[in-house]
């Protein structure tokens, strides 16, 4: 153990590698482009918390709602909780295919800004997704849609 690092304290404890921590500090908020499902998925209404990809596949989004739709929700939470493992907070803002990113992170707008404002802060992570609809033309700046430049 250190004991030339006085600002750190160490604890050593058995049983608690591979496990995540209970904090707020990793919560993340995904919006992204997504497809209403009847009595599952509402545009603009936030899902979660999840802890882990098999909660968020309950909620119908699955790699064959991807697949449906030409979406990668799925995708996304996917690689977030393959990095990240099981037990990371994240939240789910499914967005209508018209919205740009720059409206969704726009905090005059009941978006992204309303999903923080409701969860009081407890997002440490926004993640901004989207697919344009199929035959929309986009214009790109710096390897970026234009939109996000607004």
């Amino acid at each position: 153990m250190a004991t030339n690092i006085p600002t750190v304290k160490t604890t050593i404890t058995d049983g608690n590698l591979g496990r995540v921590a209970t904090t707020n500090d990793g919560t993340t908020l995904l919006a992204g482009t997504a497809v209403a499902v009847a009595s599952k998925i509402v545009l603009g209404t936030l899902l979660g918390p999840f802890k882990e990809l098999a909660e968020v596949e309950a909620a119908g989004i699955t790699e064959a709602y991807d697949n449906t739709n030409s979406l990668m929700l799925h995708q996304h939470a996917k690689e977030f909780y393959d990095e990240g493992g099981k037990g990371r907070t994240l939240y789910i803002l499914p967005m209508d295919q018209d919205e740009m990113m720059a409206d969704m992170a726009d905090k005059t707008q009941d978006f992204v800004a309303k999903a923080i404002r409701d969860l009081q802060g407890a997002i440490n992570l926004v993640v901004l997704t989207r697919v344009p609809a199929s035959g929309e033309e986009i214009t790109y700046v710096g390897e970026f849609p234009e939109d996000v430049w607004d």
